[in-house]
């Protein structure tokens, strides 16, 4: 088996639950009046709507509520090696699994789970950003953009060029910001 079950106590709590519900079900079967009444309740198309929304959340949650770990690949070293064949003559390796644990939903939603983006910048991810302000003779430009003072135009085609040039820079490795302000 590649893989073994994890029994959480939520989980053998929600299955005492359905087992208590089969018993209702098959008390319901041999009761006439019981019988009777749900016939009676399932002819009406809002509660046998309501019921057909119920069953879906009841079998996502069933779903959610089996778990296992799965069997970790076998190693040159044994670590996580099956069991040898039957009839082998070596002595059984022992198996070990993952330590995370995974529900029968999660197997089902894999692929969407894997898709979902858990940052902003994930795409970005292996490069570390970092808003730090850039200091000339002390000052900051948003200190001194934030003063008041008119800057001369040679200066400000000077800091605009230094970045274009960054942008270019980044841009030629691949790296696109996506996120210029003024």
């Amino acid at each position: 088996m590649d893989f073994k079950f994890v029994w959480l106590w939520t989980d053998m709590a929600l299955w005492a639950l359905f087992a208590s519900l089969l018993g209702y079900a098959v008390r319901v079967l041999r009761n006439r009046n019981l019988a009777a009444t749900w016939a009676k309740v399932l002819r009406d198309p809002a509660a046998l709507c309501s019921g057909l929304v119920l069953l879906l959340f009841v079998g996502v949650t069933a779903l959610d509520s089996v778990h296992l770990r799965r069997a970790l690949p076998a190693t040159s070293s044994g670590v996580g090696t099956a069991a040898p064949a039957t009839g082998s003559v070596a002595a059984a390796a022992p198996v070990f699994f993952e330590s995370r644990t995974q529900s029968l939903l999660d197997l089902a939603l894999a692929r969407q789970i894997e898709m979902r983006e858990s940052s902003y910048s994930r795409p970005l991810a292996y490069l570390a950003f970092s808003k730090q302000p850039v200091m000339r003779d002390g000052r900051s430009l948003r200190d001194i953009l934030d003063s008041g003072v008119v800057l001369d135009p040679a200066r400000v085609a000077q800091i605009a060029a230094q970045v274009a040039e960054g942008l270019a820079y980044a841009h030629e490795r691949g790296v696109v910001h996506r996120d210029i302000k003024p």
